[in-house]
């Protein structure tokens, strides 16, 4: 059973997207391993999990400079990998446990949504999943200047829904996630523990 915000205290609740209401971390696995193939990376699902919450651009441009590949040009590849992604998109539904949560919090605390995917992607897996109403807002990589670790996708859902800090309640899968939930001092329910 996932902790509920009552034994927190907390004022808002933030969730992640990506592995955390919604299961498409296989489908982006796939999606990066078609590019990143053709580079002949060993890309493998340890390093990807271990990115979790990395904008992909980030990605691209980390494994263009730990393989040295000066002809990898990263935007190119954020395209590509999403056109992969969109291919197998019917692959993908919605994680019930957490989104229970969702459920019986709606209506009563604030929520946002705290992703490091690209507006495009993210608000097709939100709709696609009839997600939108249970949200006040959608903070994406495309909203802020830094993405996750740096705590400023977290920080501005705070700021929208008009609570500290402090007082809200991070729903994450991924060590970036995790890292910037905590530099802003955020109460965090890591889902892996439940889910696995």
């Amino acid at each position: 059973m996932i902790d509920l915000p009552e034994k927190t205290g907390a004022k808002a609740l933030i969730f992640d997207l990506d592995g955390t209401l919604a299961n498409t971390m296989e489908v982006h696995y796939e999606a990066y391993k078609k590019v990143t193939d053709t580079y002949g990376i060993d890309f493998s699902r340890q390093l990807f999990y271990d990115w979790a919450g990395t904008p992909t651009i980030t990605t691209f441009e980390r494994l263009k400079e730990m393989y040295q590949l000066e002809d990898m040009d990263p935007v190119d590849c954020t395209l590509r990998k999403r056109e992969n992604f969109k291919k197998n998109f019917h692959l993908v539904n919605r994680i019930e446990p957490v989104f229970d949560i969702v459920r019986e919090w709606h209506g009563k605390l604030p929520m946002s949504i705290g992703t490091g995917s690209s507006r495009q992607m993210g608000m097709k897996t939100i709709e696609t999943l009839h997600m939108t109403p249970y949200f006040d807002h959608i903070i994406t990589v495309d909203d802020v200047s830094k993405g996750k670790p740096d705590p400023e996708t977290f920080a501005k859902c705070a700021l929208l829904m008009g609570v500290e800090t402090s007082d809200c309640l991070v729903f994450e899968d991924g060590e970036p996630g995790i890292v910037a939930a905590r530099a802003l001092d955020m109460k965090i329910v890591d889902v892996r523990e439940y889910l696995s």
